[in-house]
């Protein structure tokens, strides 16, 4: 019971650079606002880490490319979790990655046609969430038959 989650809260207090694993209202945390959300330009106290933890985000075809250049993959040090919010703050993509796995996201632009703008986000379960630059989402014109003839 309570006891127990209180035990298992203090461990995780005391064992500050054990891995965190996310859960359901982590996410709806984030959606809420930045809070606690590192930059680039304000990495607080992982100053030096920008550059291994900023998720940047492209257009590559028809596609949006989130990658984060952290070399760890392993459970113990990994990045767990990417996303892709629009300005509503409506989380458009997710990505759960596995040990192992490079921190990437790639999805179809055409499925934030809705949005404006997009940005990423990746949590890396020692150093939190990062958040990085925001773009505009290209505005791509719907198949019809004229193109369909060339």
């Amino acid at each position: 019971g309570m006891d127990r989650l209180w035990s298992l809260i203090t461990i995780a207090v005391l064992v500050a650079c054990d891995p965190v694993v996310l859960q359901d209202e982590d996410f709806e945390k984030l959606i809420a606002g930045d809070d606690g959300v590192y930059t680039a330009e304000d990495p607080r106290n992982f100053k030096g880490k920008e550059a291994t933890h900023e998720p940047s985000i492209k257009v590559d075809q028809d596609q949006f490319e989130v990658t984060v250049n952290h070399a760890s993959v392993t459970k113990k040090h990994m990045v767990t979790h990417i996303v892709i919010m629009n300005e509503k703050r409506q989380i458009m993509a997710r990505a759960d990655l596995q040990d192992g796995e490079k921190a990437s996201l790639r999805v179809p632009v055409e499925i934030m046609n809705e949005s404006a703008t997009v940005t990423p986000y990746a949590f890396c379960n020692l150093h939190g969430w990062w958040k990085g630059k925001t773009i505009d989402v290209p505005k791509v014109d719907t198949w019809n038959d004229d193109k369909a003839e060339l």
